[in-house]
């Protein structure tokens, strides 16, 4: 095991270090294979005081931070990581105060396991917490075999976001903390948890891709809270049962069925006959059957059985 203090980072093969201090930081890398174990109970604070500078520590995705026992604290609010992560039953993953954001492309603060490499696991109990608006992403494969829960004070909307369709999410994903979105990219992003809510300043946020097909959601997301499709083709199953709003953003598909295939437009020609006019005619005005309107038509069309020199208002 070593610790290189001028790059600040611990790297081993296949070692362990155990920090159990109350109140332990760091704000460096892990390289290797190394695992480094907080069991103390109290704080372990992965960042650093100058919540203005974003921390991006060079982690192996092989190395692996484990939080045993207690909270492991997020304190610079902007810190993106790669290492795996584990946290034990009963622990807290708290994101502290960080740099002031502005609207929601301004909310880019953590980032769990970025560019999909690493990999989060949850014990059962686990709590993810936050005062100030954030955006928590987890990128890697999420597994959290008995689910997790949001809570926390809310001074300002915080989004996490799930954005793995590999993720093995069980049990209950519950929601108590006001201002809360929770983002999803796919309908695997939830794994087969059930997703509760409880009051109408939270959020399931769906950003998908539209495809030839539509994204089914057939996880169970009740309560008082609210579903946006930010973007994509998703179709929701009888099991999202909110008792909120549904919104359908610009360049989103709520629903959709066989929208891609070819159909004889029917009697939709008479609606559409009837806008032409409303667009193009004033409603008092007289038209003349023509000679070509009337002998034109291809074979079993459906016809008015006007003849030429006919007038109709």
């Amino acid at each position: 095991l070593e610790h290189n203090n001028t790059a600040a980072l611990i790297t081993g093969e296949g070692t362990t270090l155990t920090i159990t201090g109350n109140s332990s930081s760091y704000g460096g890398s892990f390289g290797g294979t190394v695992t480094v174990d907080y069991t103390g109970g109290g704080t372990f604070t992965l960042g650093n005081s100058n919540k203005g500078t974003a921390l991006t520590p060079a982690s192996s995705p092989d190395a692996t931070l484990k939080i045993s026992s207690g909270t492991l604290s997020l304190f610079s609010g902007n810190v993106t990581w790669s290492q795996k992560l584990v946290m034990g039953d009963g622990t807290t993953l708290n994101v502290q105060d960080g740099p002031s954001v502005a609207g929601y492309a301004g909310y880019n603060a953590t980032s769990v396991n970025s560019g999909g490499s690493g990999a989060t696991t949850f014990g059962s109990g686990v709590n993810l917490t936050s005062s100030w608006g954030k955006n928590v992403k987890f990128s890697g494969v999420l597994t959290a075999a008995s689910g997790f829960s949001i809570s926390g004070g809310a001074n300002e909307y915080t989004y996490y976001n799930l954005l793995n369709a590999s993720n093995e999410i069980g049990g209950t994903i519950a929601v108590t903390r006001n201002f809360t979105s929770l983002g999803i990219s796919s309908s695997g992003s939830l794994g087969n948890a059930a997703v509760t809510t409880s009051t109408g300043s939270q959020y399931v946020t769906y950003y998908g891709t539209a495809g030839e097909t539509a994204d089914v959601i057939g996880n169970s997301i009740t309560g008082a809270g609210n579903f946006v499709a930010q973007s994509g083709w998703v179709h929701l199953s009888e099991n999202v049962a909110l008792t909120g709003t549904y919104t359908v953003n610009s360049g989103a598909v709520l629903y959709e069925k066989n929208s891609h295939e070819p159909y004889y437009p029917a009697s939709i020609t008479k609606i559409l006959t009837a806008l032409i006019v409303i667009e193009n005619c004033g409603l008092d005005e007289t038209v003349t059957f023509s000679n070509t309107a009337v002998n034109s038509l291809e074979p079993n069309s459906s016809i008015l059985g006007a003849r030429a020199g006919d007038t109709l208002s």
